[in-house]
């Protein structure tokens, strides 16, 4: 499971906004802005994004009215420099924090697509809930007929770069962070809709997902 779609799945279910990082570097260099060219000038697959460049893009955001007061923010913050950025314009509640093996993570983004036309992630898995409803895992995607792709992002170089990037960055920064309380992580080799009843109950969320195994879980 990646930030991006757990982040729409656990936003749709508490009904609030979805901020993606991920989402709002790719705008920006879709749209061919200012910031977009610098993006694409200095983005390379895999690794943390530059930080002179990616808190501009919440700055904006929030500039006029501020963070809503309850919104799920993905890929942000993953380092001590980005919790003081975000810290100057919010106080976060939950940094839920999944962790999974890197031999299961390989073989996730070995069946990751994404749409060749908005880049949204496309998946094969949906969400089925308690009232027979499914919350499927492509939320925003264009609708593209287009076939899917694999991106960049997940090639093995790409891949082995965020893994370095998480050990020598983000897990100090999580581990630090432990003693605030705020830290709430899962331990799971599984797919998402196992992942998301565990992620209900560590929010203290009432159970909407039809049961699934969870031996895989801890």
């Amino acid at each position: 499971v990646d930030a991006c779609t757990l982040g729409r799945l656990l936003a749709s279910r508490l009904g609030v906004q979805h901020v993606s990082v991920r989402r709002l570097v790719d705008l920006e260099v879709r749209n061919h802005t200012a910031l977009g060219l610098e993006l694409g000038r200095q983005l390379q697959p895999g690794g943390l994004l530059p930080f002179h460049l990616v808190a501009p893009l919440l700055d904006q955001l929030w500039t006029s009215s501020g963070p809503p007061s309850r919104f799920v923010l993905s890929g942000y913050p993953r380092s001590q420099q980005q919790w003081r950025h975000l810290r100057r314009h919010t106080d976060l509640t939950h940094i839920l924090h999944i962790r999974s093996g890197a031999e299961f993570l390989r073989s996730s983004v070995a069946q990751r697509c994404v749409c060749p036309t908005c880049a949204a992630g496309l998946y094969p898995d949906d969400l089925a809930l308690h009232d027979g409803s499914v919350l499927p895992a492509v939320l925003d995607c264009c609708g593209s007929t287009q076939e899917p792709a694999r991106s960049a992002r997940d090639e093995l170089p790409a891949f082995e770069a965020r893994l370095q990037a998480y050990e020598q960055t983000t897990r100090p920064w999580l581990e630090s962070m432990r003693e605030t309380g705020l830290v709430k992580e899962v331990h799971a080799d599984a797919r998402w809709p196992q992942i998301f009843p565990v992620v209900e109950k560590l929010l203290g969320l009432p159970p909407t997902v039809a049961a699934e195994s969870e031996s895989a879980l801890a």
